[in-house]
């Protein structure tokens, strides 16, 4: 387990982290949101013990960051895997070369280092790049690359900062799909920095967001982002919908197993209330739910039986003139 305790950092006298407490369940996929600029990396940071704090704790499997010595922290590092936006690999060196380098700093036997690098290779889907120069690859095999650089070290953890926002729509989801993969075959514990909500969305079991040096939300992903909270409404951003003249809405929130829930198509044929689908945003989560909202359109004096109803059924619902997406 992570467990961070009151973690506060500064800078200069300003704090860019205050008052920060998680714990990241072993084995977990967890998601640290938030905008550019709000601590994020700075917290990551302070995770793999490259960034000191000024107060509170961090706490890795019974290990408190903040009582080892300087061979302590070094040993500990080994455990941490870490991926960049950049992918930080070494112009000059070959693929199977970058993924040799951990171990070389370890001084691991030559045999084992080629070996252990191949396997690693194969297993993010470049055994044939083994040769090639980073110059020679994409972006999404650059990154597979810096994915088995960092499990080199057979690490319990592995950090993400940012790791596919340089990437396109089609080869994040790849990258995504064998971060989840590797997290599930080797047990590791995964921390990922992103402002994308389609990552947070793909992969993670729980999320913070971090607003200011503050977390201001946290929890497991799906009730975090269906909670309607301000900070989540602020992050991936929102606008108003307005009922049509002479109607009111209905908003549903929908999670469950099925895209549609069968609620919505009954109670169409059978509630004797007429109504309409004005806006309807529902996706597939990490969990394997379907989860997000439906807006219906009621006459007004029928809105809150309609309301009623749908929450008979386990649906969360609520009337009004707007509402915000």
């Amino acid at each position: 387990m992570i467990e961070i305790k009151d973690l506060t950092k500064k800078y200069d006298n300003k704090a860019v982290l205050e008052n920060i407490n998680i714990k990241i369940p072993d084995g977990r996929i967890y998601g640290l949101a938030g905008q550019s600029g709000v601590g994020k990396s700075t917290l990551l940071r302070c995770i793999n013990g490259l960034e000191s704090f000024d107060s509170g704790s961090i706490c890795i499997d019974a290990t408190e960051l903040n009582s080892l010595n300087e061979a302590e922290m070094r040993e500990f590092r080994r455990s941490i895997g870490m991926i960049f936006q950049n992918f930080a690999l070494l112009e000059r060196k070959s693929v199977l070369e970058n993924v040799m380098l951990p171990m070389e700093f370890w001084k691991y036997d030559r045999a084992h280092m080629e070996k252990k690098a191949k396997a690693l290779l194969e297993r993010v889907g470049l055994g044939e790049k083994l040769n090639s120069m980073p110059s020679e690859l994409s972006g999404g095999q650059k990154q597979r690359v810096a994915i088995a650089r960092a499990l080199s070290l057979d690490p319990k953890i592995l950090l993400c900062d940012e790791a596919t926002s340089a990437l396109d729509p089609a080869i994040t989801l790849s990258i995504l799909e064998l971060i989840a993969d590797i997290n599930k075959e080797l047990n590791l514990t995964v921390v990922m920095v992103t402002h994308e909500m389609s990552v947070i969305k793909s992969v993670c079991d729980d999320m913070a967001i971090i607003e200011a040096g503050h977390i201001v939300a946290e929890g497991k992903v799906e009730d975090v982002l269906l909670s309607d909270a301000e900070p989540v409404r602020k992050l991936i951003g929102e606008r108003k919908i307005t009922a049509p003249v002479g109607k009111d809405l209905i908003k549903l929130v929908i999670r469950g197993k099925e895209e549609h829930p069968e609620a919505v198509c009954e109670l169409a044929r059978n509630s004797g209330i007429a109504f309409g689908i004005i806006s309807a945003e529902i996706e597939p989560f990490h969990s394997g739910e379907y989860m997000g909202h439906m807006y219906l359109t009621v006459d007004p004096e029928k809105a809150e039986t309609l309301a009623r109803k749908f929450i008979e059924y386990g649906i969360d619902a609520s009337s009004g003139k707007e509402f915000y997406l």
